[in-house]
């Protein structure tokens, strides 16, 4: 006996560890990117540009990044997305820290300050501004310059072996006192400035993005009282309009006398039209509720009642336009978890719309399958149909697509 549910689905609330989790999953994969282009450049540069290179410490390097990204990848995925925002920032910072390690080795490596790549420390200043806290960004920029200071101070005072790029400088910087030490200035003060700069505009975006969330959120709740208020106000209107219509059939019935063929052709129009505002008002009603309920009270329901039910009140309607309706459902009972009243309106829209829009002599067929463990439903009818460029509107309310409008005058867009 399968079970479905059918609710409205819970609104998706913006949590800042998801999103702190997937900037961290993006420097990841960044860092994969980064393996491949050192794969492939390592190799190349030598080859291309005939620099002469320390090949195996820049390969054990870059063999090092990848195991501990694999390692930093597994760890993110085995915790999912239940992992809090101290863990995670536990896990930026170290990743950044480390990966400043690693472009310090690598700089060193391969011809330290004479080596352009020594500016990508940068990059990194960009990224942890970006991801971290204005305190922990900046202590990434001290890691990083104190990285850059102690191997200029240690090859300078030539406790550290120089690792020259050959045939790519002829001179070592490392010679030129002045020049080392306004390179390390100039690199650090842009190192501080990036994070600086960086975080003071990801801060405005942060305060615009939250700003934008409150203000929606407050719109939300402005709608939702709206929606109460029409709520209130179709209710009080559709029952003085039952009663008038309840009336007029009472009269057309003939109960209050006979009535003339002139008076009842009047009467039949004014009951016609009384049918159609409670219909509007049935329909106002049930968006109303759905807009001001957070959440539609669900309950495990049968659905072959409800169809058969739907189908039997529209029968009469199919006839009377010597339509054929037919009705194909799975035998085993379908428990479904909804809303009665939601689904009722749902199925009733769409094969009265079927009935309204299929010309005289048509078909309409409602069918019910199991697909993949879920029910589906589906009303097919050989009526005029919806032109596919305006199938993307049909949700929207108050919309009817032109052919409908030309075939059918009266409707609101709601059902």
């Amino acid at each position: 006996m399968p079970l479905i549910d059918f609710g409205v689905a819970p609104k998706v609330k913006i949590i800042r560890s998801e999103e702190f989790r997937a900037r961290i999953l993006w420097l990841i994969h960044l860092r994969w990117v980064v393996i491949l282009g050192l794969a492939i450049g390592l190799p190349s540069g030598q080859i291309l540009l005939h620099i002469s290179l320390l090949r195996t410490p820049l390969v054990i390097l870059t063999g090092v990044l990848l195991l501990y990204n694999a390692l930093i990848h597994i760890i993110v995925k085995m915790m999912g997305h239940e992992i809090n925002d101290f863990r995670l920032n536990i896990i930026a910072n170290a990743q950044i820290a480390f990966d400043l390690f690693l472009l310090a080795l690598f700089i060193h490596f391969s011809g330290g300050i004479q080596n352009p790549f020594v500016f990508y420390f940068v990059f990194h200043m960009i990224i942890g501004a970006i991801m971290l806290t204005a305190k922990a960004a900046y202590l990434q920029a001290a890691w990083a310059s104190l990285l850059v200071g102690c191997e200029i101070s240690l090859k300078y005072l030539n406790v550290l072996p120089y690792h020259e790029l050959d045939n790519f400088l002829t001179v070592s910087l490392y010679h030129d006192a002045r020049y080392v030490w306004t390179f390390y200035l100039v690199l650090v003060s842009t190192l501080f400035a990036a994070v600086y700069m960086t975080y003071s505009i990801s801060k405005e975006l942060r305060d615009r993005e939250e700003q934008l969330i409150e203000t929606n959120s407050m719109l939300e709740e402005k709608d939702r009282m709206k929606s109460q208020y029409v709520l209130m106000i179709s209710h009080d209107l559709k029952q003085p309009l039952a009663a008038i219509q309840s009336n007029l059939k009472v009269i057309l019935e003939g109960y209050a006398g006979e009535v003339s063929s002139e008076v009842g052709d009047l009467l039949k129009r004014m009951e016609r039209r009384a049918s159609q505002l409670i219909d509007l008002i049935n329909d106002l009603l049930m968006i109303s509720r759905i807009r001001s309920a957070k959440e539609l009270p669900k309950e495990i329901l049968s659905l072959k009642p409800i169809v058969t039910g739907i189908m039997n009140q529209l029968e009469a309607a199919a006839v009377q336009k010597k339509l054929n309706l037919r009705i194909s459902m799975p035998e085993e009972e379908i428990l479904i978890n909804g809303n009665r009243d939601t689904l009722r309106h749902v199925f009733q829209n769409l094969v009265d719309n079927a009935i309204k829009y299929t010309p005289s002599g048509g078909q309409v067929t409602v069918q019910f399958l199991f697909r993949n463990g879920e029910i589906e439903g589906i009303v097919e009818d050989t009526g005029i149909g919806i032109e596919k460029q305006e199938l993307e509107a049909v949700f929207e309310e108050f919309y009817r697509a032109k052919n409908a409008v030309k075939e059918e005058k009266e409707g609101t867009g709601l059902g």
